[in-house]
């Protein structure tokens, strides 16, 4: 590794929040590069915090790249990754961290010791968890150090050379592999306060009344980060006493069935959350979805990017049946 050294700096501002989860004092005093003659890899940087009171939802992170100290480094434009990752241990080693977010954005205001808020999409995190970036290291000291912030009881490098991109899921098998900086922290941070509330955007509504003269309304909470697997459904508005199960599939549709007196608003494969323990009962009923494994035939895993529409199916009054609405969820 290498650093360099030079003086002082410009101070970061950041708004309160909530929860702040940071180390930094707004200043670096070093830099760090694993690049070698300007042979690009990969680096990341590293903070491991513990939720406020167990749990959290972190709703953005602050990041600031390069150093003032050094001002010709880093280059605006440069892809930037954000990442969450849950410590599964709470041992504060990444080596065996959960990745539970990636996104990507655009390094801004590089070299000047200022950090910039990126908006994360409301990611739940307990016990202890990790934040970080990852960005391309061209020997140019991506990576501000600030030594007089007090330290921190987890900060950590890790990095991988020329065409060898970091597994965010398996930070331990990088080529450059983790080191923990001991005297140094970042400028990485994050914010919680989030809610897990609904999710998902609602369609093919308001679904016709059903006997009790209500439209019933289908609601999607939890996280539409994958990695969280935390999504639960809620029907509501539903005839007492009857019986439900809730619909997905990939594909939209509009069609009244026989013997409906609603139009299901799926089509292609449907999957039926028709097993036991999945039958709800009116006037409303929740179930907690798996999504390793969504039952269409064969069951499917949901994946970063796609796009899931949800529906309940129940009996009504007279022998006949109604739906929901519906809710369409886009998994980041």
């Amino acid at each position: 590794m290498k650093n360099r050294f030079a003086a002082a700096v410009v101070l970061a501002t950041c708004p309160a929040f909530a929860q702040t989860y940071s180390y930094d004092n707004g200043s670096t005093e070093n830099a760090l590069s694993l690049g070698i003659n300007f042979i690009p890899g990969e680096i990341a940087m590293l903070h491991g915090f513990a939720a406020s009171g167990g749990s959290d939802v972190l709703t953005q992170m602050q990041v600031g790249v390069g150093t003032a100290l050094a001002p010709v480094g880093v280059h605006d434009g440069r892809p930037l990754t954000l990442a969450v990752w849950d410590d599964p241990n709470d041992d504060f080693d990444p080596s065996d961290a959960v990745l539970l977010h990636q996104s990507t954005v655009t390094v801004t205001q590089s070299n000047t010791d200022l950090k910039v808020s990126y908006p994360l999409p409301n990611v739940p995190v307990t016990g202890n968890f990790f934040v970080g970036v990852v960005m391309q290291d061209m020997g140019d000291f991506p990576v501000g150090l600030d030594l007089d912030a007090g330290g921190s009881p987890s900060a950590w490098i890790v990095g991988a050379g020329p065409n060898v991109p970091l597994d965010l899921m398996n930070l331990a098998g990088a080529p450059f592999g983790l080191s923990s900086q001991t005297n140094a922290v970042f400028l990485v941070s994050a914010d919680g306060g989030g809610t897990t509330g609904p999710i998902g955007t609602n369609y093919c509504g308001p679904a016709l009344p059903n006997s009790t003269g209500a439209s019933a309304v289908i609601t999607a909470t939890g996280s539409a980060v994958v990695a969280n697997n935390d999504l639960t459904l809620t029907a509501e508005f539903l005839p007492v006493g009857q019986f439900g199960y809730f619909l997905a599939s990939e594909t939209q549709g509009f069609f009244n069935p026989p013997g409906s007196a609603g139009f299901i608003c799926l089509a292609g494969a449907i999957g039926r959350f028709n097993q036991a323990s999945n039958i709800i009962q009116g006037p409303v009923g929740s179930i907690q979805v798996d999504l390793t494994a969504i039952p269409v035939s064969p069951p499917e895993a949901v994946l970063i990017g796609d796009v899931w529409s949800f529906q309940c199916w129940f009996r009504d009054a007279g022998g006949t049946s109604n739906f929901t609405d519906g809710v369409s969820i886009t998994f980041l």
